[in-house]
């Protein structure tokens, strides 16, 4: 079987990559993008992504990486309401973190 919650050399679990590229994506602008729909495609495709990994019950997305920061405070700071609106709605994170 193959382990959802595998870890990095710092700790870190793959979700957090996942917030790289989204947060990468986030800031592209019109000139570094061919055409503002496959920008549009690919945002909705690592939506879709983010919804899979929060409706499985093997991964844990209620933990903090090796500088404290868990998936939603990550997400707050970097990836915007949808992402954020994702997870809360998921019940898989603690919204009153964000207080």
């Amino acid at each position: 079987m193959v382990n959802p919650n595998p870890r990095d050399k710092y700790g870190d679990a793959p979700i957090f990559e996942f917030m790289d590229l989204y947060t990468y994506l986030e800031t592209l602008n019109d000139d570094q993008v061919l055409d503002s729909s496959i920008e549009d495609t690919v945002k909705t495709g690592y939506n879709r992504l983010l919804k899979l990994l929060l409706s499985r019950s093997d991964v844990i997305f209620d933990f903090r990486d090796h500088h404290g920061q868990t998936p939603l405070l990550y997400a707050a700071e970097e990836c915007g309401y949808d992402v954020v609106r994702l997870m809360i709605e998921s019940g898989k994170v603690d919204p009153a973190e964000l207080l």
